[in-house]
């Protein structure tokens, strides 16, 4: 008895890759953001309370879920940012402008290495991430009170 439903036969791994590859048309791509938003409702006033904690008190609740992948973004992204925006330096740590935003994009590269490290890539973090973490964190305790603009 031949089985004749599409739905019966196996699928290979090459059958499944092809039609993961296939483009998607723009229309179902605008349907699919809509209706993930619809299912996403029920997290809304949640996301209301945890933006009103981070307005009225800096961090929110959700934040503490993984406290060092907040805090490594929050200072890598936020030290970046003073290395290339900043109008002035602690002379009488540093010699030049130029001295200190190299030190604060050294400190920005480490916190931000290892967020990416540890949760935009699948890949483990080395010995040397470490490190390069560490010193990030011995730049920032050394340097926190001049840590401004």
């Amino acid at each position: 008895m031949e089985n004749k439903n599409e739905l019966d036969r196996l699928t290979t791994w090459e059958e499944i890759k092809a039609r993961l590859d296939e483009p998607v048309a723009w229309y179902l791509w605008i349907y699919y953001r809509i209706r993930r938003q619809l299912i996403d409702i029920k997290y809304w006033p949640k996301e209301v309370k945890w933006c009103w904690q981070r307005i009225t008190r800096g961090w929110s609740d959700r934040d503490t879920w993984s406290f060092d992948y907040y805090l490594s973004k929050v200072i890598g992204e936020g030290v970046k940012r003073l290395s290339e925006k900043s109008a002035g330096w602690p002379d009488q740590n540093f010699k030049t402008y130029e001295e200190y935003t190299a030190m604060l994009r050294k400190m920005s590269d480490g916190f931000l290495n290892y967020n990416n490290k540890l949760f935009n890539t699948d890949e483990a973090l080395t010995d040397e991430d470490i490190k390069q973490l560490n010193k990030s964190l011995d730049l920032l305790k050394k340097h926190f009170q001049t840590l401004w603009d």
